[in-house]
């Protein structure tokens, strides 16, 4: 009888959870057509005063904090989909549920707590939504000094912890003998890995 770990029921509930996070995907965008729209009436309408209620401030603010918490539920998604590949990784050979289940609940609090200390307004989204409510603000300007103050900032974080580089692999939870690095994201990971990961996708069609 082989040892092989069956991950159906995971590959089912993990599709269910990238539904979700379409629909998150999906609100998001929302949010930044609803804000552009609500910042053009506002600037459309210049008759009226804010006191008569057309799209003041308080309202796209309302939508900003809407938007933090579509990234919140975003940030913890990806927590979730990190944990259940490298679960994937290091349960290979493993045949007891408990020890699969101890791997899953100890990356995926690893990674939630790591994501408490992620400054959401860093968010892709938040800050396409803030980059053009800007813009309409101000047609035809360059970007504001705070705008660019705030990429700067995110550019030397990235930079910095790109820099400080870990010698572990965050999927096999040991030191890495080839490491490997991600041209997209920047993020290190052993080719043992890497190897290990594309044949574990590549052996589900829901993945």
């Amino acid at each position: 009888m082989s040892n092989r770990v069956d991950f159906t029921p995971v590959n089912a509930s993990v599709e269910y959870l990238k539904k979700v996070k379409n629909y998150v995907d999906t609100g998001m965008e929302t949010v930044i057509d609803v804000s552009q729209d609500l910042v053009e009436g506002m600037h459309d309408v210049t008759s009226l005063s804010i006191s008569d209620g057309y799209g003041n401030n308080q309202n796209v603010d309302e939508l900003k904090d809407v938007m933090l918490q579509y990234a919140n539920m975003d940030n913890k998604l990806d927590a979730v989909f990190a944990a259940v590949d490298v679960t994937r990784i290091q349960g290979s050979g493993k045949g007891e549920c408990k020890d699969l289940i101890k791997i899953f609940d100890e990356k995926l609090e690893e990674l939630l707590e790591r994501n408490k200390g992620t400054d959401l307004k860093q968010h892709e989204k938040f800050t396409e939504m803030e980059e053009k409510i800007w813009e309409i603000e101000h047609p035809g300007e360059n970007p504001s000094q705070q705008l660019i103050s705030t990429r700067v900032i995110a550019d030397d974080d990235l930079i910095l912890t790109q820099q400080e580089v870990s010698t572990k692999c965050p999927y096999l939870g040991r030191d890495m003998t080839h490491p490997m690095k991600n041209k997209i994201c920047g993020h290190h990971i052993d080719k043992e890995a890497l190897d290990a990961l594309l044949r574990v996708r590549k052996g589900s069609k829901l993945v």
